[in-house]
């Protein structure tokens, strides 16, 4: 699961592939906004949470921007 705040914002399962999720309207996180999201991740009882930002990057002119 992933939270933003105490707002869900998706959920997944694990799968022989692995886990994905899509998340709508994701808040991106730049130093001017450090937008920090919880994942908490759980198994048999157990919960990991890890706070984490997304960040957007792009090739520009050959160059990471």
């Amino acid at each position: 699961e992933v939270f933003d705040g105490d707002t869900l914002l998706c959920s997944a399962a694990v799968d022989a592939n692995g886990i994905s999720a899509q998340i709508p309207n994701v808040k991106v996180w730049s130093a001017e906004n450090p937008h920090l999201c919880t994942l908490v991740l759980s198994a048999e009882g157990e919960y990991i949470r890890h706070r984490f930002g997304f960040r957007e990057t792009a090739v520009k002119n050959a160059a990471v921007a």
